[in-house]
């Protein structure tokens, strides 16, 4: 039976939850059209998040900060292929600013996982909140299909203020300036074009196989300054990555909840991990797109400071960090997690993920 069929085995669970919210999608989801099978797997990051893993054994949410531990979850399928290859850099406010750097064709990451030509300003860790915000939407009740020249694509269309909101959850009133940055990150990502090349499988001489894939991050952006209502397209490559079940579930809530930016970079890594990395300091400071031309100790105690909040929100265990035996492995090991309430026994088998 091919993995796409043995995606659409339906728990008892599951099917519970189609026919209480929505059980016209339950055809759809059978037939394994786009619609039905983007709604399931939005539905598993609801029942089971955890990087879309249904294997049993992760049943549960991850455990948040007290700030977030009462706040519904915002779960959100985040492309498996770009949280350990990924066009976000953790930069500074002076790299941030007027002077933020342009690339041409540049290879702005290369490892294991795969590699990343891109060409456009550097986006940094802010821009991705943005990007988080748009993903947030289109898992949820802002998703439109929209079809050009035979590409099928997500379209968020909606107010500001929802993208906003969904980037700062608190009561804070979003001011002139937060729709600045807002429209501005926008633009930066409309302007981004990557080449991605993935390691997706092995051939018959176990070397890995890339796919490549060359997109606007962006299809199309339209913003309304009287209405501030804003339109936006994202690359028809995300949509694949929703139909094909390619995705990893981050909580949003956790995430906004962070406030470094290697912090967050961390996160996105270590959600799209089954329980832990462990490996070389430097190779997660070229995953998470760190200045590697900075001093070593530098990075450490970055890195340090990473794993210190993921530890103290609960996202990571306390034996997370530098390898006791050999200071430069590093270990990220994902927290226990709290089981949901009425989760399902019988997990459904797993989508295709990392």
């Amino acid at each position: 039976m091919s993995s796409q069929n043995r995606s659409l085995e339906l728990t008892a669970e599951e099917r519970k939850y189609i026919m209480e919210h929505s059980p016209a999608m339950l055809d759809g989801i059978l037939a394994g059209n786009a619609v039905g099978l983007a709604y399931l797997v939005r539905i598993r990051g609801i029942l089971y998040g955890n990087s879309g893993d249904q294997s049993g054994k992760n049943d549960a949410t991850p455990a948040t900060s007290a700030k977030t531990k009462n706040a519904k979850k915002q779960w959100f399928g985040y492309p498996t292929d770009i949280t350990r290859v990924s066009p976000f850099f953790p930069l500074n406010r002076q790299e941030m600013g007027k002077n933020r750097r342009y690339f041409e064709d540049v290879k702005i990451v290369d490892n294991s996982w795969g590699s990343i030509h891109y060409t456009g300003p550097q986006l940094s860790i802010v821009d991705e909140d943005v990007f988080v915000a748009l993903m947030v939407l289109i898992s949820g009740n802002h998703k439109h299909i929209h079809v050009v020249d035979d590409k099928t694509t997500f379209e968020f269309k909606g107010g500001a203020s929802d993208l906003l909101r969904t980037m700062y959850p608190s009561d804070r009133r979003p001011s002139k300036s937060d729709y600045t940055r807002l429209i501005d990150s926008l633009n930066r990502m409309m302007a981004a074009v990557i080449k991605l090349s993935v390691v997706s499988q092995v051939d018959s001489d176990g070397k890995p196989m890339k796919q490549v894939f060359l997109r606007h991050m962006l299809e199309y952006a339209n913003w309304d300054e009287v209405t501030k209502q804003l339109e936006v397209r994202v690359s028809p490559f995300f949509y694949l990555a929703y139909t094909q079940g390619n995705v990893t579930y981050l909580d949003s809530l956790s995430r906004y909840d962070l406030s470094g930016s290697i912090s967050k970079a961390m996160y996105r890594f270590i959600q799209s991990h089954r329980e832990k990395y462990s490996g070389g300091y430097m190779v997660l400071a070229a995953a998470l797109n760190m200045n590697l031309t900075q001093p070593r100790k530098e990075i450490r105690r970055k890195l340090r400071d990473g794993v210190t909040e993921l530890v103290k929100k609960g996202i990571l265990t306390e034996e997370s960090g530098f390898s006791e035996h050999d200071t430069d492995i590093i270990i990220l090991e994902k927290a226990k997690q709290r089981a949901v309430k009425g989760s399902a026994k019988e997990a459904p088998r797993q989508l295709k993920l990392a």
